[in-house]
C-alpha cells in the first residue's frame, strides 16, 4: 500500500512541478524574483494520521505570486547609474538634478493572479486517487 501511495505522490508532485513550469513561462523559474530567478515547484511528504498514512502535495517558491498576483501603485526603487553602459543604453532614461539617472519604470503596475495552482489541484487529485489504486493492484498481483 505505501509503495502505491509513494507511486501516487511522485506522479502528483510531478504534474503540480509541470503546472508550475507553464506557469512562469516554460523553464519554471519566474524573472524579476530573486537573484537568478524563483523556481516554482512542489513536494509531497507523508503524514501519519488517524486513518492511517496520507500524503501532503504541498507547493515550493513563491506561488502567491502567481496564485493572488500584486497590487499596483508601489514605488519602484530606483537603479542608479553615472555613465553609459551598454545593457542601459537602448533603455528610457530618467535623468536626476545630481548628473545621475535611472532606467526602467518608477511605479510598478496591477499584475492579477492566475490561480494556476487552484485550478489544476483537484484534477490533479483525482488522479492521484486512481494512481493508488493501481499501485495496490500491482501490489496484490505481486504477492
Amino acid at each position: 500500500m505505501s509503495r502505491g501511495l509513494g507511486a501516487a505522490a511522485l506522479e502528483a508532485k510531478k504534474e503540480m512541478a509541470a503546472v508550475g513550469r507553464r506557469a512562469a513561462g516554460g523553464d519554471g523559474k519566474l524573472s524579476g524574483v530573486g537573484r537568478n530567478g524563483a523556481r516554482l515547484g512542489a513536494g509531497y511528504s507523508f503524514v501519519r494520521g488517524s486513518r492511517g498514512m496520507t500524503v501532503a502535495v504541498y507547493a515550493n517558491g513563491p506561488w502567491q505570486l502567481v496564485e493572488w498576483g500584486r497590487s499596483g501603485g508601489y514605488r519602484i526603487p530606483k537603479r542608479r547609474g553615472t555613465g553609459p553602459n551598454k545593457a542601459r543604453r537602448s533603455a528610457p532614461r530618467l535623468h536626476l538634478r545630481d548628473g545621475s539617472w535611472i532606467t526602467g519604470p518608477t511605479r510598478g503596475g496591477r499584475v492579477g493572479g492566475r490561480r494556476y495552482w487552484t485550478t489544476a489541484f483537484p484534477a490533479v487529485m483525482d488522479e492521484m486517487g486512481e494512481a493508488v489504486a493501481r499501485g495496490v493492484l500491482k501490489a496484490l498481483e505481486g504477492w
